[in-house]
Order: structure tokens, then C-alpha cells, then sequence
């Protein structure tokens, strides 16, 4: 699957950048706390690099230099060997090497003398001060994830519908590298409790075992909203999340643009829902024409942009809770390499009623918002700019009275930075992996979050950096947390 526009289905890492590893029980799964990251090996978006033939023995790479999968190798060999015992004079067994927003990353396979496999992830940046590291024990290394979704029309391609916002756009600055710093921040219980996860055996069947979560007795409004599940279009779903909400009605992902997907039918059924509001790319003849007897459009909201979408949307919110205009409204990055901080502040959003905006790349520090948004912009009282916009100026806000910036160097750390401010002592917490290959799994959350008041953590591959640890280490000690997405996205305790 190509998920070269920052968000398709993977597996995830687990690794410890520490000797000490600590854990946060997760109603069964474990949430690793620090600067460690969670099991499996990534699915790369492009090449497959190859150390050789065979294993090659890490003192073959103890000359190279830093840069390219050789030195990739010698600086995986380096860690696995200083940082876990019984691993030194090991050999290298592959390396998988792919590019995230500019920096070439790998994935090298290290097996130890002892015959254990161990995976290191190498972000490589322009110095080796910029670069991460990080490499855990790997556990069972042929198994395969289980939302990986390998449904020929589910792959990523050019955003057709969304021709100005398209998946290789790299406007911005990038605040969402897939790596966590700093040093652990809370040592939290390790008892377990009874496992709490949901997830499905495709990334529609994750939507569909949220929606179940959320409405255990069937949808009370029949309602439900249908965004495409194919990468391309995976942002209706964050702008979608406040009126969904709203509605009292799940987000359900269709199989592709024009493909509502054998289990919808029967997954309506389940839920009781008869009416749907097609969202987006669905917006169509053909996903009318595969609606199962007995549901009918309610409505369609869909535009020329991403941009206009979100725009259609937070009209049909006004229009939903009677307001002439919105007290509060939230702006993320429309650029596809940047939706984890829409992800991140949908529940908010969902929670306050507000809508949740997308905004072109800034130039020169000012961002000019679309004519089918700027309305809404200009006349709220506060503007909540997230993620790689905290810094820049709306041009065309109007005479807001506040401006809310909430960003951080990382997309983790932004997420934090939202969790910190409207989830204050939260009960619950939902644990998302913020690695682009896995926020599917997220995507349809944001209602159910919202609805129990709980906001969607984003760890790298289970991993919680220092600002996550802090923002534990707030919350009640009774916290529970669920998983969202298979054990290939948050790896069970077992694996941990």
C-alpha cells in the first residue's frame, strides 16, 4: 500500500531508548512511558534496501559512514549492542529504508547470538545530533497486522477531488517527525486489568468497532456519517467529527470513494441506522446506488477542496445547533503530511461544537484562509491554531477577541499540548499510534471521544514522549485507557 500522503496502515515499532522500560497498563495493552516505542516492523512506502544476500555480521559496518543504509546499519548494530544484553557481535539481517517528509528513514533487523531479532528504527536528519534512534526486542516478527487493510481500491493515490491539497504537497514547516525525546517523566503502574481495545480486521472494521462502543444499543438518531475510507480522503472524517457528533451519529469509513464495502450493509443493520450523511469524496451517485434498502440520504456535503468541505460542514454545525456564529473555532493544516494535529483536536472540537477548519501553507508567516471558510473565522471570539500553524497569523480572522495557539515541535507534543488543555483530569484516555501509516485507526474516534469526554493520545507506535508522561502523570490514577487499532498499531502487554 502506498502511503506516501501520511496516512494509510502499517505496522508499528516497539522499542525502548532506555535500558529501564516502564509501563502504563492500558486495560490489558501497554502503553510504554519515555522515550521507548512499541513492536512490529514499519511497512515502508517505497524501496526495500538489502544489507546483502545474507546476515552480515555488525563488525562489517563498524568503518561506514554515517550516512545511507550502510550507516544506518553500523549505528543500529552500535545501539542494539550497547543497550541490550546478549546482543553484542551481532549480524544484520535486513534494512528497509523510505523517505517521511524529507529524511530518509530506516528499519534494520538485528539479530543477536542468542537468536533474538531485535528491530531498530533510524530517523536520519541532516547532522547526527538531528538524527533518532530507537530498538526494542521484536516480537512475532511473521506475524501480520491486524488492520492492515489490503483492499486493492484502499491504496493511496493522487486526491483527485481534492486537486489543490494533493498527498505530495510539503508546504510548512514539519512538525511531526515519527521520533520521541526526553527522559521518562512518571513510572506508572504495570498491574493488568481486563484488555480494552478496538479494532477490526480492516480499517473499516476498526470505524465499525468504535461505532459499536459508542452506540452499544444502535444509533439512537439512525443516523450515520460516511466518509471514504482510501487514503486520499481520510481528512472528511476529522472535519466531519463535530457534526457527527452533533447528529448523535457514528463516522463510518466505506470501503473507497465509490465503493461503499461489502460489511456497510450489514454493519447499518447492526447499528440500526437508516438515514446517512454522505461527507466528502462519498458525495456520489455510485455510493448512493450500494446503500442497502432501507437507507435513504439525509445529506450531502461536499466541495470543490478539502477546504470547501470543511466549509459545507461547519455550515451544516451552525445549522445543526441554531447559532448565527461559533464562539470558538479550531484551524489545522489542510497539508496531508500534517492531519495527526486535526486528529489530535477533533474530540475538542466534537466536544465544543466547534468547527474544525483546515488552512492552506502559510507564506511568510500569514496564512490566508479560503473564501468558503473565512466567514467562519472572522467572526468567532476565539481561534484555537494548532500544530504547524500555532505560529503563523490568519490574515482574514477579523477582530477576534483570542487567539489560542497550540503546537509543539512534534505532533506528538502538539497532541499533548491539546490533551493538556481541554482534557484536564480526563477519566479516560484513547491511545492512537501517530505514526502516519496507522492514523486510520484514529480517524473515526473523534465523536466517540468527545461523547465520553476522552482525548485521543498520539504515541508513536505506543511510545509516550516527556510531554505525554507529564500529562499522565496528571490524570486520576483510576484512568483508563483504551486502544484504538490492532496489536500491529499498540501492541498488546505481551508483546511489550
Amino acid at each position: 500500500m502506498d502511503t506516501s500522503n501520511g496516512i494509510g496502515h502499517g505496522t508499528g515499532t516497539h522499542s525502548g531508548q532506555t535500558r529501564r522500560r516502564v509501563t502504563k497498563t492500558l486495560m490489558g495493552a501497554a502503553l510504554l512511558t519515555g522515550p521507548v516505542a512499541l513492536a512490529g516492523v514499519p511497512a515502508m512506502a517505497t524501496t526495500t534496501a538489502s544489507s546483502g544476500s545474507g546476515p552480515t555480521a555488525c563488525s562489517q559496518y563498524a568503518n561506514d559512514p554515517p550516512g545511507g543504509p550502510s550507516g544506518a546499519d553500523r549505528a543500529a548494530c552500535s545501539y542494539v549492542e550497547q543497550n541490550y544484553p546478549g546482543a553484542g557481535q551481532a549480524q544484520v539481517l535486513s534494512t528497509q529504508a523510505d523517505t517521511d517528509r524529507g529524511k530518509p528513514v530506516y528499519d534494520v533487523r538485528v539479530k543477536a547470538p542468542t537468536g533474538v531479532i531485535y528491530v531498530a528504527h533510524v530517523v536520519r536528519g541532516t547532522t547526527p545530533a538531528d538524527s533518532t534512534m530507537y530498538a526494542n526486542q521484536a516480537e512475532n516478527q511473521s506475524s501480520a497486522g491486524s488492520s492492515a487493510d489490503a483492499s486493492p481500491d484502499s491504496s493511496a493515490g493522487p486526491d483527485t477531488n481534492y486537486p489543490d491539497a494533493s498527498p505530495d504537497q510539503k508546504a510548512g514547516p514539519d512538525n511531526s517527525p515519527d521520533s520521541t525525546t526526553g527522559a521518562d517523566a512518571k513510572s506508572p503502574d504495570t498491574s493488568t486489568s481486563a484488555p480494552s481495545r478496538l479494532e477490526g480486521s480492516t480499517r473499516q472494521g476498526t470505524a465499525f468497532a468504535v461505532a459499536r462502543a459508542a452506540y452499544p444499543n444502535g444509533v439512537a438518531s439512525q443516523t450515520a456519517v460516511l466518509v471514504a475510507g482510501d487514503d486520499s480522503h481520510l481528512v472528511d472524517a476529522l472535519t466531519a467529527a463535530p457534526l457527527a457528533k452533533s447528529l448523535a451519529a457514528p463516522i463510518l469509513l466505506t470501503k473507497g470513494a465509490e465503493s461503499l464495502g461489502s460489511a456497510m450493509a450489514n454493519e447499518l443493520s447492526v447499528l440500526g441506522v437508516t438515514k446517512v450523511v454522505l461527507v466528502g469524496a462519498v458525495a456520489n451517485p455510485a455510493i448512493q446506488s450500494q446503500l442497502p434498502t432501507g437507507v435513504t440520504v439525509s445529506a450531502e456535503y461536499a466541495g470543490a477542496s478539502r477546504y470547501d468541505t470543511a466549509a459545507q460542514v461547519a455550515d451544516a454545525l451552525q445549522q445543526q445547533t441554531g447559532s448565527s456564529s461559533f464562539p470558538q473555532v479550531f484551524v489545522a493544516s489542510g497539508n496531508q503530511a500534517n492531519l495527526a494535529d486535526a486528529l489530535s483536536a477533533a474530540p475538542a472540537a466534537a466536544m465544543a461544537a466547534a468547527p474544525l477548519l483546515l488552512a492552506p501553507p502559510a507564506v511568510g508567516g500569514s496564512i490566508t484562509m479560503p473564501a468558503s471558510e473565512a466567514p467562519f473565522t472572522g467572526a468567532a471570539h476565539t481561534l484555537v491554531q494548532l500544530g504547524v500553524l500555532a505560529q503563523d497569523n490568519i490574515s482574514n480572522a477579523g477582530s477576534s477577541d483570542t487567539i489560542e495557539r497550540l503546537g509543539g515541535a512534534t505532533r506528538y507534543s502538539t497532541s499533548d499540548a491539546i490533551d493538556t488543555k481541554f482534557f484536564p483530569g480526563a477519566s479516560s484516555v484513547l491511545v492512537a499510534n501517530g505514526i502516519p501509516t496507522h492514523l486510520v485507526d484514529a480517524l473515526s474516534a473523534g465523536p466517540y471521544a468527545a461523547e465520553i469526554q476522552a482525548p485521543v493520545l498520539l504515541t508513536a507506535g505506543g511510545v509516550v514522549g516527556t510531554d505525554g508522561s507529564r500529562y499522565l502523570a496528571s490524570l486520576p490514577s483510576s484512568v483508563s485507557f483504551t486502544d484504538l487499532g490492532g496489536t500491529d498499531s499498540i501492541p498488546s502487554q505481551n508483546g511489550s
